[in-house]
Formats: C-alpha cells, sequence, structure tokens
C-alpha cells in the first residue's frame, strides 16, 4: 500500500473532501544556500490538491488522514501509460523497417502511428478503469 498524508477539508455521510500537499525535495539537504533548485522551488511550488474519497470512518473537518492506494493498481497505471505508448512506439517503427528496407520514412510514419495508437488505447482503457474501485484511494487511519 502506497500511503500519503492529508488533512479533511470537508466531510458529509458518503465521502470525505481531502487536501494534498504535494511534497518537494528541496528543502531537506544542508545545501540550500547555494541551491537554484531550491531558489526555483520557491516560486513554482505546486498547489494543493483537492481528492473526494468514499467515507470509511467518521472524521472531522481539519483532521489528519493517512490514504492509500494499492501497489498493483500504481504498478498497472504506470505499465498502461509509460511502457505501452513506447512498446507500441517501437514495435511499428520495426514493422515499417521490415516493409521497407530501402529507406526510413516507413519506420518513422509506422512508429508515430503506434505511439498514437498506444496513447488511443491508453486513453480508452483508462476511461472503463476510472470506475474500478482497485484505482480509487481509500482511508487508511487518522494521525
Amino acid at each position: 500500500m502506497i500511503e500519503e498524508g492529508c488533512k479533511v477539508i470537508k466531510s458529509d455521510a458518503q465521502f470525505v473532501w481531502l487536501e494534498v500537499q504535494p511534497k518537494s525535495a528541496c528543502g531537506s539537504c544542508s545545501s540550500q544556500t547555494g541551491c537554484g533548485a531550491f531558489s526555483l522551488s520557491r516560486y513554482f511550488s505546486p498547489k494543493p490538491s483537492l481528492l473526494k474519497i468514499a467515507k470509511s470512518f467518521d472524521v472531522q473537518d481539519g483532521e489528519e488522514l493517512v490514504v492509500g492506494v494499492e501497489e498493483g493498481a500504481f504498478l498497472k497505471g504506470s505499465f498502461l501509460l509509460y511502457v505501452l505508448p513506447l512498446f507500441s512506439l517501437f514495435l511499428g517503427a520495426f514493422l515499417g523497417a521490415q516493409w521497407n528496407a530501402s529507406g526510413e520514412w516507413l519506420s518513422i510514419l509506422m512508429g508515430l502511428m503506434g505511439l498514437f495508437a498506444g496513447f488511443f488505447w491508453v486513453s480508452r482503457k483508462g476511461r472503463s478503469l476510472q470506475f474500478s474501485d482497485l484505482f480509487h484511494p481509500k482511508m487508511r487511519r487518522s494521525i
């Protein structure tokens, strides 16, 4: 289970609205004064995101919670977003090279077509998986 801390903004009988503050690696080392990345991170820090999840136990507004997502869901989502489009790109480029040995224009075209086909398939699969309970974060415990 991959877990993250968050703060309860609002709750009702069925749902809880949470504010999740993204963490930055900057600020954790001792060379903050001479670091350009630390200086830029103060101006471009990510905004907190709001998350609506199903309520599994009673909480109060302002309470700190830990929410979690299954590792299997995280790995499956990562595979769909990154590996599948790249695989379809390489497969398309390989097939284009096999069909046209005299030049690489068909390989480039087929590679791009494979990449866009991979993105299209991920988009369609993502729409069907958004209702799966596996991909929704769950309330774990209060802090």
